[in-house]
This record gives structure tokens, sequence and C-alpha cells, in this order.
């Protein structure tokens, strides 16, 4: 759409949020994800159709947990809330069987999605991460060789799968720590 065709539309509020996190890919498409005292909650506009998918609770919680900044590729999407990794697919919804519960100590969970679906969670303290293969699950942790720290990593990812981490390396007095995952 050309910017004198756009109009603003205003939905109903959502009450109980405060605070959100959101992404768009290159295709249009928007991930909005929030918690409340609820749990965790997320929408998703489908450029293709046009249109927003309703309020959904994609995981229950018994207090309202932080949320991390989610991602989105070719539709499908990512985000960390708490301890959890939601995955969605176009067409499919939330994959509750995709769902990672993360154990352990976490002060931040990154993650990026490419547009054949498969994922990456890093999460903060050790550095660990795990990879989501679209079909197959996730890996296994691996850990990455380092500290960081989680008020300054980034994570971004290609639609080709390829995803960048950088983060200051807080064992080395905050030199800069960039790592490319392919």
């Amino acid at each position: 759409r050309s910017p004198s065709l756009m109009t603003w539309v205003t939905n109903a509020p959502v009450p109980g949020i405060n605070g959100f996190k959101f992404a768009n890919d290159e295709q249009g498409n928007i991930i909005i994800a929030w918690t409340d005292i609820e749990g965790h909650w997320a929408r998703i506009y489908e450029r293709a159709n046009d249109n927003w998918t309703d309020p959904e609770l994609v995981q229950p919680a018994s207090t309202q947990e932080y949320i991390w900044p989610p991602a989105i590729a070719a539709g499908r999407a990512m985000f960390a809330a708490g301890n959890s990794v939601h995955i969605y697919e176009p067409g499919v919804g939330w994959i509750a069987s995709a769902t990672l519960q993360i154990t352990g100590a976490t002060a931040g969970i990154y993650v990026a999605i490419d547009s054949s679906g498969n994922g990456l969670a890093i999460w903060n303290g050790e550095l660990a991460f795990r990879r989501y293969v679209a079909g197959s699950g996730w890996t296994p942790v691996s850990d990455l060789d380092a500290t960081a720290d989680a008020n300054q990593m980034l994570l971004a990812s290609a639609p080709d799968g390829t995803a960048m981490l950088v983060t200051s390396d807080t064992a080395a007095n905050s030199s800069t720590l960039t790592v490319r995952f392919e």
C-alpha cells in the first residue's frame, strides 16, 4: 500500500497489559506479544489475509512474567516470556508441542526465526542455546564459551537462517562478543 492509502485502525484495548513487545518481517507480518496475570498472550497480523488473529492465551502462568523481544519471518513467529519459548506457524497457530521450557537461571532469552520456520533461542548467564528445526523439534542444549550482559544483547536472523548475536562479554571487561550461526 502506498502511504496515502493507509488508514489507522483502532482496536479495542486489551485490559491488563503493562508492556508488550512486537516485531515485523519484510512481508508486513507483525507479532505482538505480552504477559499479564493470566499468562503469555500474542496476536499476529497476517499481511496476506490483511487480518489480525484474535488475542490468544498461548500459555497460562500464575504470575505476570517478563517478555523478551519476539521474532517473525515469512509469517512464522517466535517469542519468549518467563522461561518459555513459543512458536507460531501460519495456518496452524501456536504449536504447543514446540514450546521450550528453559530450566535454570536466565537473565534474558533472545529468539530468532527464519523463513522456513527454523529458530534459535539463546539465554543469558552461560550463553546457552538451542536450535528449533521445523518439523523435527529442538536440538540439545549447547553452550558458547563466554558470559554476557543481558541488557546489552542483540540477536537477529536473515531469511536464509543465518543469525548473529552481538553482546558484551562481561568476563572480558565489556569487549564485544559477536557470534554467527549458520
